[in-house]
């Protein structure tokens, strides 16, 4: 019976806080600067993305900047990091344009 009450009060607490707006933005704050640069570019969906695995193929245009691709920098990552697919990492955003 102890837990049950226990249960029921944690229930409560937790309704209670999330009314209260304790998980609201802070004044000012915009979602979209939510985790700014925490997360890697995403892809935009063109033909040669959705063919993009490898390494080699996205370096093609991206180590170059060849057709406005912009340059890779992944200075922070380790050697081993570098060396994962691309894709890995940066995800297809389905019916995005290129930037």
């Amino acid at each position: 019976m102890n837990r049950t009450l226990v249960a029921i009060v944690v229930a409560v607490a937790g309704t209670l806080l999330a009314a209260a707006g304790c998980n609201t933005a802070a004044p000012g704050a915009d979602d979209r600067d939510f985790a700014a640069g925490a997360f890697p570019p995403t892809l935009s969906d063109t033909e040669y993305h959705q063919r993009a695995w490898s390494r080699p193929t996205c370096l093609s245009c991206h180590e170059h900047e060849l057709d406005g691709a912009p340059k890779v920098e992944h200075n922070s990552l380790t050697k081993e990091a570098v060396q994962v697919k691309c894709r890995t990492c940066h995800v297809l955003e389905l019916g995005s344009a290129p930037r």
